[in-house]
């Protein structure tokens, strides 16, 4: 799938997301309201429109910025770091989805965590890069930062320990 293909299912999907979750906030405070204000046909046509663009605005925006790669260095060939790779996954969480030679695709194992994920985009792709021997991660920022980290530091920990 081209990157241009996944960026508007991920931005349709971060639009919807913040216009269910902000609207069901909304409502709910509006039914917990002591002072509820009554409805007249200006406030519903222009914080409507105000809060719609909002929503487009963010969701269009979200995509570009939490979807990144990033490159984790190995001590070894992917060969000897592979079960280092798939323990990491394993202990945040994440179940080995489908292997095609050198790339990987995780899922996250919860589903209730997926579903907040924006409706499934919770999958990580790690491919290996021979050129460099490391492996490029690519998914939601704050889970391939951490998890890249997390296999460097196995990888280069496992050497230290072979070395000795």
């Amino acid at each position: 799938m081209t990157s241009a293909k996944k960026y508007l299912i991920r931005a349709f999907k971060s639009i919807v997301f913040v216009l269910t979750l902000c609207s069901a906030v909304l409502l709910l405070f509006y039914l917990l309201s002591d002072n509820r204000q009554e409805l007249t046909f200006a406030s519903l046509v222009s914080k409507p429109l105000y809060f719609s663009a909002f929503c487009i605005l963010y969701g269009l925006v979200y995509p570009l910025v939490s979807f990144v790669k990033k490159d984790a260095i190995l001590s070894n060939p992917l060969v000897d770091e592979k079960d280092n790779i798939l323990k990491v996954f394993s202990a945040a969480g994440y179940e080995l989805v489908s292997e095609n030679g050198e790339i990987m695709v995780f899922r996250l194992k919860n589903k209730t965590t997926r579903i907040f994920r924006l409706f499934g985009e919770d999958a990580i792709e790690v491919q290996y890069v021979a050129d460099l021997n490391s492996v490029l991660l690519s998914g939601m920022r704050r889970d391939v930062y951490r998890l890249a980290k997390h296999v460097e530091y196995l990888s280069q920990n496992n050497n230290d320990l072979n070395d000795n």
